[in-house]
């Protein structure tokens, strides 16, 4: 988002990017849910695999509506695994699997879902991680884990919304801020449409 502000040419190619991201980032929510508590999967897969399913398909629409001469191959990336992002995140995560444990045994399963939702405006796997956790050792069922998740993530993406914005402004936002609204309407939507239980 910043960079289009520095460079307008770059809007859409930095858009999709944008919606891949958030695709990627609620794919990998899945991925930990699969890999810590697999039991959760069932309700959670509505709950996220439909949002990764419309973002894929706004990010093929956006790709397609770009012109290929817009692109002149000078957007460059930073490195992803940088040592001080790295650092970072450990830090939150350790943090958030802290706060959730104790809202848990505290305030019970409302202490959880109003921690994932805080949680949720900075960092959404460490949510998801410690709401997988809970829901493994039967802290949490099933249900109110689902919730917890999809309220981690809508907060997250009100989050990334306001920063595509701010960061970008107009020529981010007309174009980002569609497709992750309507991402976010799909999680609703597979929150409805979940099994029981």
């Amino acid at each position: 988002s910043q960079r289009v502000r520095e460079d307008r040419a770059i809007a859409g190619p930095a858009s999709v990017g944008i919606v891949l991201a958030n695709v990627a980032s609620a794919a990998a929510q899945v991925g930990i849910v699969a890999l810590i508590a697999p039991g959760l999967l069932s309700p959670i897969l509505p709950v996220l695999g439909l949002p990764v399913l419309v973002g894929l398909s706004a990010a093929a629409i956006g790709w397609l509506a770009i012109g290929r001469d817009d692109d002149d191959g000078s957007f460059a990336l930073g490195n992803p695994l940088a040592f001080r992002a790295t650092v970072t995140f450990g830090g939150m995560l350790a943090l958030i699997l802290v706060i959730v444990t104790i809202a848990s045994r505290l305030f019970g399963e409302a202490g959880v879902l109003v921690t994932a939702g805080l949680g949720g405006t900075t960092d959404v796997h460490a949510v998801t991680l410690a709401v997988s956790n809970l829901f493994e050792v039967g802290e949490i069922e099933a249900s109110r884990a689902a919730l917890a998740v999809l309220l981690a993530f809508t907060a997250n993406m009100a989050v990334k919304l306001g920063l595509a914005g701010w960061a970008g402004g107009r020529a981010v936002a007309v174009r980002v801020w569609p497709p992750l609204v309507v991402m976010v309407l799909a999680g609703l939507a597979g929150w409805m449409l979940r099994p029981p239980g």
